[in-house]
């Protein structure tokens, strides 16, 4: 296969991918890691794929025992981009058993990244609430008692509110009915809303005659 075909493809993998030395040291770079990582590839060719991650991993380790058992590495790795802003990503390594002549047999792996770091926040976020509202539906269940102590005393000043609401209904009722002088209700403009049985005697309207009368008609 040609040169420029092995690069396109390579270019190409969807996501991070790098090509490592037996030492762990990186010969390949697409644009996706440049991306994710903030380097260019002129910046990490030659150095060591730790570079990248907070920690240090072990891969040279990595890649001849994955390499003696045919197996394939794969863990969750905290990664630093180049500006510092640190995430968090699922990364494999997979061995090269027969790398193209293009990498002059150097190659020895390919890793690869995908960005976890948003869906770790929520999914943070969501054992966070699940959390919270197991927390209180315990305590709600545990205080039961107090709320239901607490509720049949809400309901009894309720009923004691409505108690002297409708006696000092009745107190008015008795006021307006038998004082001699008016006792009215008016809107802001003065028309009447109410006006007490004394109206008649005083005015010589019955109460419901007054009401959308404008009380300044009668002010002289």
């Amino acid at each position: 296969m040609q040169t420029d075909t092995i690069q396109s493809l390579f270019d190409a993998i969807p996501g991070s991918a790098v090509l490592l030395d037996r030492a762990g040291r990186i010969i390949d770079w697409n644009p996706s890691a440049a991306s994710l990582f903030g380097y260019h590839k002129k910046e990490v060719l030659g150095k060591s794929v730790n570079l990248i991650y907070q920690q240090n991993h072990p891969f040279q380790k990595i890649i001849q025992e994955t390499l003696s058992q045919q197996q394939k590495w794969m863990a969750e790795t905290r990664y630093i981009r180049k500006n510092g802003i640190k995430g968090l990503c699922k990364t494999h390594l997979n061995l090269i058993s027969t790398p193209p002549s293009h990498y002059k047999d150097k190659a020895a792996a390919i890793i690869t990244h995908h960005d976890i770091f948003s869906y770790k926040s929520v999914e943070t976020d969501l054992n966070n609430t699940i959390k919270n509202l197991t927390r209180q539906l315990q305590e709600q269940s545990e205080s039961s008692q107090a709320a239901n102590y607490l509720l049949l005393k809400i309901l009894y000043l309720h009923e004691q509110n409505e108690k002297i609401v409708k006696e000092n209904k009745l107190l008015f009722d008795l006021l307006v009915e038998n004082t001699t002088d008016i006792i009215s209700r008016l809107s802001p403009d003065g028309t009447y809303l109410y006006a007490s049985p004394s109206a008649k005697a005083l005015l010589g309207y019955q109460p419901e005659e007054l009401l959308n009368y404008n009380f300044y008609k009668f002010v002289q």
